[in-house]
Formats: structure tokens, sequence, C-alpha cells
């Protein structure tokens, strides 16, 4: 397990009612994390009902700029 997942675990017990998304969100902000360390967290963290397959490469995008 990465650092960023279990920095996303820690959130995620934290935070019950919060979204697998906004918990990633959080988890990376600030933090300097890499496209790639990233793009893997988001594929094995998210929740695929937290967005649509269309708006992916979006989604991934706003969070390589947290």
């Amino acid at each position: 397990m990465t650092k960023l997942e279990i920095a996303f675990k820690s959130l995620q017990e934290k935070n019950p009612y919060w979204s697998s998304y906004t918990c990633l969100a959080n988890a990376i902000m600030g933090k300097g994390y890499g496209k790639m360390a990233i793009g893997q967290a988001f594929k094995k963290c998210v929740e695929k009902g937290d967005y649509e397959k269309k708006d992916r490469d979006r989604i991934l995008g706003y969070l390589c700029g947290l």
C-alpha cells in the first residue's frame, strides 16, 4: 500500500460520510504526488459510482492540479 493510499484510508476512517473522491482529493492536496501515483490511487480507491466514466480524464486533471 502506498503513502497516498494510507492517507486516503486514514481520512476515510475519520470522515465516514465523505465520498471516496472527497477523501482522495483531501489526501492529495498540497502533497506533490505525481500523475502516475494519483491515477493509480484513483483507480484503486474511488468508487465507480462517484463519477461518470466520461469525466474521468477531467477529474484526474483536476486532482493532479491539487
